[in-house]
C-alpha cells in the first residue's frame, strides 16, 4: 500500500463523512472524487482541495493533521516504506522535569530543580 486517499461525502442533512482509503495504485476516481491523496513512498501530497478551494501541499502539515486521527494507519504507510519519522518538537529545559531534575533535549540531567 502506497496511497492514503481522503474524500468526503456530502449528506442530504449537511453533515459530511470522511472516507479514508489506503491504494496500492493512485486510479482515475481517486483524481476525479478524492480530496486529498498522500504518497508515503515518495512523501508528497498529490491532490489537497476541499469544495473547490485548493489547500497547500505542505506534506508535513497535512501529513500532521491527519495523523492525530488516523495514527495508526500512517505509522504503517511510513513504516513500509522506509519513511523517517517527523521530528520530535523541541523541548524548553525548563518545562522538562523528571522527578524535580530539569532535563534538556537529549534527556541528560542538566541540574538539580
Amino acid at each position: 500500500m502506497r496511497y492514503m486517499i481522503i474524500s468526503y461525502m456530502k449528506r442530504p442533512s449537511g453533515q459530511r463523512d470522511e472516507i479514508v482509503e489506503i491504494d496500492k495504485k493512485y486510479r482515475q476516481r481517486h483524481m476525479n472524487t478524492a480530496s486529498v491523496v498522500l504518497d508515503f513512498a515518495r512523501q508528497e501530497v498529490l491532490k489537497s482541495s476541499l469544495e473547490g478551494v485548493t489547500i497547500p501541499r505542505d506534506w508535513q502539515r497535512i501529513r500532521d493533521y491527519y495523523h492525530q486521527h488516523y495514527a495508526e494507519v500512517i505509522d504503517k504507510l511510513e513504516a513500509l516504506h522506509g519513511c523517517a519519522p517527523p521530528p520530535a518538537p523541541l523541548v524548553d529545559a525548563e518545562d522538562a522535569t523528571d522527578n524535580g531534575v530539569s532535563l534538556n533535549v537529549s534527556g541528560s540531567k542538566v541540574g538539580d530543580a
